[in-house]
């Protein structure tokens, strides 16, 4: 045991670059692994966080089944008998002069909104406290804010068909998640700024306790059978999931390619120092060494430099995950 052990030693000492180059490899690829596994599920939690905050603690969403549909859907959801509250939303996308993509808007009932859906709830300055009531006002969330280089009290120019509108920044979305550009109004002024004047996009609904959702769900479906589309919050998720499967199977196949690498270099590096140490092997062999000492001893080599690969690369991908985290934020 002790002449292995030597034997280990003393090829590390005589080509201390093959095994850092082997050890590297390896670590290069459980980082990227490991660091892209904790990027995805980070990601993918902060998706599902922010999925979750635009419908709150509401047991159902009855959402159009395309585009938008008729406001007075709302009184017969909340007329319901197994309905405890009902809150309207309309949800538009819209573009903003000289800036790419878009900004949803969500137009909401406030009173409504605070019991399902409070983080959708704008704060406004303590000496205008009817902001969100206005007519012309606007809540923005700070990444919306940090895009659009705009502060409180600052004009959103934003366009709806072929007008301009401006809205008057009243304050932040202070419970929305990072990197939701989300801008929320009243939705009865929403309807009317924006020429959606009768529309809504949805109706979230908190249920009395006791009622059963599946059996209340079925119900609507078959009431409202070409108007609304019924989801549950956990239809939610899969949603979310099945949104983001492809870009993280993407990030896990280029993880795992980087792992194969990795081995592959561990594996090409033992075999030749297997073939480069032949004579030394033969010699061992004919000083009484077992073949089957020999092969353990080879792969002694290749499991220690696999372990200390790996435990360089779980750090390292941890301080990966960590750097890209801070850097581009949960939402990615």
């Amino acid at each position: 045991m002790n002449l292995l052990r030597c034997l280990l030693i003393g090829e590390w000492r005589a080509h201390p670059v093959r095994a850092l180059v082997a050890i590297l490899a390896i670590a290069l690829g459980v980082a990227l692994g490991f660091g892209i596994h904790l990027v995805n599920s980070a990601a993918f939690n902060e998706f599902s966080a922010a999925t979750r905050s635009l419908s709150g603690s509401a047991d159902l969403q009855a959402r159009a089944v395309a585009g938008h549909v008729d406001e007075q859907i709302y009184p017969q959801l909340a007329n319901l008998p197994e309905v405890d509250i009902a809150s309207p939303v309309l949800e538009l996308d819209l573009l903003v002069p000289g800036h790419r993509g878009a900004l949803k808007l969500l137009g909401i009932d406030s009173f409504a909104a605070a019991t399902i859906t409070p983080d959708l709830l704008g704060v406004p300055d303590t000496d205008r406290p009817f902001d969100a009531l206005m007519h012309d006002t606007v809540f923005l969330s700070p990444a919306a804010m940090q895009w659009l280089g705009l502060k409180t009290g600052d004009t959103l120019k934003v366009l709806s068909g072929t007008r301009e509108l401006k809205l008057r920044i009243a304050g932040s979305l202070l419970q929305a998640r990072a990197g939701q550009k989300l801008a929320v109004m009243d939705i009865g002024s929403a309807q009317w700024q924006l020429d959606r004047v009768g529309q809504i996009s949805r109706v979230d609904l908190k249920l009395l306790a006791g009622v059963d959702r599946g059996e209340f769900r079925k119900k609507l479906e078959a009431q409202f059978v070409d108007t609304l589309v019924v989801t549950e919050m956990d239809d939610q998720d899969k949603r979310s999931a099945s949104m983001s499967r492809a870009y993280r199977v993407n990030l896990n196949v280029l993880a795992l390619v980087a792992l194969f690498t990795g081995a592959f270099l561990v594996f090409s590096t033992q075999a030749l120092s297997v073939l480069r140490r032949r004579p030394q092997l033969a010699l061992l062999r004919t000083l009484g060494v077992t073949r089957h000492q020999l092969v353990r001893q080879i792969l002694v080599e290749g499991t220690t430099l696999g372990v200390l690969g790996a435990l360089l690369g779980i750090a390292l991908g941890f301080a990966l995950a960590s750097a890209a985290l801070s850097l581009l934020g949960g939402d990615l």
